[in-house]
């Protein structure tokens, strides 16, 4: 039961008018015919041009981050805060195209067995190590080694070896051909940290990389106060010059309730909320203060089953559950229309995506097969959610 949400990645920013004042020059003054005593010239100076002032960012995200290790962190909002502080080889632009980050070039052998990339010079941490082919091996082979306890150790378990080829060049080998090695090493997992930084947790287990983030981008870390945000600041010596930071800081706050997050907007508490909720979209459409962003999603709403417990182990029980469903009015429900139910198992925006037939709603259906399966009296379940708005709605609604 699966409902791909086309607006997730929604912003609405409001914005303030940064005034910039430039300092204008006098009308040059009348002079007359000089006399016997002139009074001695000074030059006049053009006036210095003022920098633009930076003002702080104030981010509204639906939950705090559980971590700010790309290593050990599963959930957006983590990969929202650590997106600015850290980066890897490559990444995803907002068509989800792979774009190059720390590589300048890659190529994959004839048996798309090995990815090798040529990496970007020049480029430091924000504890001031270099970034080269030393630190992509002691990454990788870090997080993959499920004795590290890494919770992403299981998303690079496809790699066999990583090698380093010189300082500025490496290659990622398979344990068997994956043409998807790309876009595993463009995902926010595989961001790096300097190598100072992961032996501290190799040489320490109990050292709390969750809190350390200690990476390559933009921003770099400042604080990380508990219920309340994590704060950065820029990172002067980023190695990318268009891409430095606009601004003094940014601070990303936890607000859970979506109509909260809302109203900080409207007060100007906040200047971003991310996720805003469907519901309201087009209330600010119309609103010249606010911009609102859309664009396609890799989320889906879905319901996991436990097929180790008896009750979900007959196929036909599970599909019951399927029909059950009323997808279109949860999508009209919950998303306002800004979805579409999902026919895969991935979004239509994510490698690999393969359109499958739907389950339609279809409650008889749903009552026949489980007439057969053996519980036409039914059964009960216990359905765990995330705690947002969106979620919560959905698990409330779900009438199987």
């Amino acid at each position: 039961m699966k409902i791909m949400r086309l607006l997730s990645l929604v912003f609405i920013v409001a914005f303030s008018m940064i005034v910039v004042t430039a300092c204008n020059s006098d009308k040059p003054a009348t002079t007359e015919e000089p006399t016997e005593k002139q009074d001695p010239v000074t030059e006049k100076k053009e006036p210095e041009k003022e920098e633009p002032t930076l003002k702080p960012l104030v981010v509204a995200i639906e939950a705090e981050p559980t971590s700010l290790d790309p290593h050990n962190a599963t959930d957006t909002n983590s990969a929202t805060v650590q997106s600015v502080m850290l980066e890897g080889l490559l990444a995803f632009d907002e068509s989800m195209n792979l774009v190059k980050m720390l590589a300048t070039d890659y190529s994959f052998n004839d048996s798309a067995t090995e990815i090798t990339f040529d990496l970007r010079e020049g480029v430091t941490f924000h504890d001031g190590t270099p970034f080269n082919a030393e630190v992509v091996k002691v990454n990788l082979d870090f997080v993959r080694d499920r004795d590290n306890g890494m919770a992403r150790a299981s998303f690079f378990s496809f790699i066999d070896e990583v090698i380093v080829n010189n300082d500025y060049s490496v290659t990622v080998r398979s344990k068997e051909p994956n043409s998807a090695m790309a876009s595993y090493l463009a995902h926010s997992a595989a961001a790096f940290k300097s190598i100072d930084e992961v032996n501290k947790k190799i040489e320490n287990p109990e050292y709390n990389a969750d809190r350390n983030p200690v990476g390559t981008g933009p921003f770099k870390f400042l604080e990380w106060r508990d219920s309340a945000h994590v704060k950065v600041v820029p990172f002067d010596n980023y190695w990318n010059e268009e891409g430095k930071a606009k601004v003094e800081s940014i601070t990303f706050k936890p607000v859970v309730e979506a109509s909260t997050r809302v109203n900080m907007l409207k007060t100007g508490e906040v200047d971003i909320v991310f996720p805003l909720p469907t519901l309201i979209a087009d209330e600010f459409e119309s609103d010249a203060n606010i911009d609102v962003f859309t664009g396609s999603s890799t989320d889906a709403f879905y319901v996991g089953i436990n097929v180790s417990l008896d009750k979900y182990q007959d196929v036909r029980v599970r599909k019951a559950m399927n029909h059950a469903v009323n997808k279109d009015a949860l999508i009209a429900l919950v998303l306002d229309g800004y979805g579409q139910v999902l026919n895969s198992a991935i979004a239509p925006a994510v490698y690999g995506y393969d359109p499958q037939a739907i389950y339609e709603y279809d409650q008889d259906q749903a009552k026949t097969l489980l007439d057969e399966a053996g519980v036409g009296e039914g059964f009960d379940a216990v359905l765990w959610t995330r705690n947002s708005t969106e979620f919560l709605t959905v698990a409330e609604n779900v009438a199987i």
